[in-house]
């Protein structure tokens, strides 16, 4: 779609202008639940193409119907793998047909189905024509056709994101104990998270932008958003509470919303080719030392709602700052860090160093890290300065061993 055919709206009043976009995105995103239709043509076998409809239903189903009524493709959402990628800028449109009919890359989209069958099958699909011309009397430019590609990938993926997100809840929910949560698990927990944010982080702005709201007092709120929305997506799982806050402070779930825009996109084409990571969470053992006392003090206080509020206590209490006297969440921080340290009840320390070291999963070594970039490796070529180090690494812990 080229800018002359966009909508626009234009007010005297900004505020006005901020209701409306905000009544707007609210409609967009309840209308993402709904069925949509569009007509579309389906790449089949690499080499024709097949007009027809691509409906998305209530009951999470994606079907795409030829113009003469026959069902080509019928399957669940959870049958997909997340996400649909629109090609433009990402991969070539693979053909084997006639070279003249070979649709430009910019117009087509993918999904890759799950099952052996279509490991290296994905379906194709290209825009020619309108959401609704199925006589096919107007031809969309390449502009056109890319908007539109686009646009039906992100509808289809706002659905994935629903699923996959309530299948990766169920999975958490299973768990118990210390467990090893992957990162395939992971991902739509992430994406959920960062879309919260950024919907809560544009309707601060706008408070900002109407002069309602202090750049001091949007970085405060910001900053204590990111845990709520964490805690209202893992839906009160604690398992899915850790990890997440883990992932958030090491870096694996940024939410400045510029540079890592690309990186995590659920349409960068990288992602399929990551390496698979499992993250170590463990849970206090014999349950939150913090939360015992919150729930004794309840209990004297015959409170019905200060349980509601256990987790949510450190937002009306922050942490002590740096040189401060402790008050009563970093010392229920710091009950809670030597609970969680690995083998406690074995293990003597003779400096904080020490102590600090078992902290934090596989922080040992620096073993994760390793593992991590001993994966990468195949993608980064045989040029990378880690392999000068691999061999020192190796001396390293074999004679740690042999001490």
């Amino acid at each position: 779609m080229v800018m002359t055919e966009a909508a626009w709206l234009c007010h005297e009043d900004l505020k006005q202008v901020y209701i409306f976009q905000d009544k707007l995105s609210q409609i967009v995103r309840e209308n993402n639940s709904k069925r949509y239709d569009f007509f579309i043509h389906y790449i089949a076998e690499k080499s024709q193409r097949i007009p027809g409809i691509i409906t998305l239903t209530t009951t999470q189903k994606f079907i795409f119907t030829n113009l003469q009524n026959k069902i080509l493709i019928n399957c669940d959402f959870s049958e997909i793998k997340p996400y649909a990628l629109s090609l433009y800028l990402k991969e070539e449109l693979p053909w084997k047909g006639n070279f003249v009919l070979k649709p430009e890359t910019s117009r087509c989209f993918k999904i890759q189905r799950k099952g052996e069958a279509f490991v290296n099958n994905p379906d194709y699909f290209c825009v020619f024509h309108g959401k609704s011309d199925i006589k096919m009397k107007y031809d969309y430019n390449i502009i056109q056709a890319r908007y539109q590609a686009e646009m039906y990938s992100n509808k289809l993926n706002l659905r994935l994101q629903a699923k996959a997100l309530s299948d990766s809840l169920d999975k958490i929910k299973k768990l118990s104990g210390n467990a090893d949560v992957d990162s395939d698990t992971l991902l739509p927990i992430k994406t959920q998270v960062r879309n919260e944010y950024f919907i809560l982080r544009h309707k601060l702005l706008c408070f900002v932008h109407l002069d309602k709201m202090k750049k001091e007092e949007f970085e405060k709120h910001l900053a204590k958003s990111k845990e709520k929305i964490i805690k209202s997506v893992c839906k009160g799982i604690e398992i899915c509470e850790k990890a997440v806050m883990l992932i958030k402070d090491s870096g694996l779930l940024p939410l400045k919303g510029v540079r890592e825009r690309f990186a995590m996109d659920v349409q960068n084409p990288f992602n399929s080719l990551m390496p698979k990571t499992s993250l170590r969470v463990e849970l206090p053992q014999g349950g939150s030392v913090g939360k015992k006392l919150l729930e004794e003090v309840a209990k004297m206080k015959n409170s019905k709602n200060l349980n509601s509020n256990l987790y949510g206590i450190d937002n009306l209490i922050p942490e002590s700052g740096p040189g401060e006297v402790p008050n009563v969440t970093a010392l229920k921080k710091a009950f809670n860090t030597i609970v969680t340290i690995r083998d406690y009840n074995n293990k003597k320390f003779s400096r904080v160093e020490q102590m600090n070291q078992y902290c934090r999963l596989n922080s040992r070594n620096n073993a994760f890290d390793l593992k991590r970039k001993v994966a990468l490796l195949q993608y980064l070529g045989e040029n990378d300065n880690f392999l000068d180090y691999l061999g020192d690494i190796r001396r390293d812990v074999f004679f740690r061993k042999l001490r």
